[in-house]
């Protein structure tokens, strides 16, 4: 392994394992916060309105359509890397872009958009 250039980030097995791992336990642990909490409110609302299936339908579908459209106005581009664009962002999130949700061997096209522009 001496002599060889593995990038800035690759430190070392062990920094890998730390910072690839330790990521990767984040993001469980996010998602699993996520999900109990969905559930546990899902049933909070159930019990408090005599289980009206129908309107947890509706306060979801409300609070769902209002994420998908907040979500793209806090994802700001970067000049540095390419984007695939809030609209395609959106897309991507309510379920209805090319692939869906899969990922696996996407490569995001370059940005046709003015590096040195603001957006706001």
């Amino acid at each position: 392994m001496e002599g060889q250039h593995r990038g800035p980030w690759l430190v070392s097995a062990r920094w890998d394992v730390a910072v690839f791992g330790g990521s990767a336990l984040l993001a469980f642990g996010l998602l699993l916060f996520g999900q109990l909490t969905g559930a546990l409110l899902g049933g909070l609302f159930l019990a408090v309105t005599n289980r009206a299936f129908r309107w947890l339908f509706v306060v979801s579908l409300a609070l769902r359509i209002a994420m998908a459209f907040l979500l793209p106005r806090l994802v700001h581009e970067r000049a540095d890397r390419p984007t695939i664009g809030a609209r395609a962002l959106l897309l991507r999130i309510v379920g209805l872009a090319t692939g869906g949700a899969v990922l696996q061997g996407y490569a995001l096209p370059p940005s046709t958009r003015d590096p040195t522009a603001r957006h706001e």
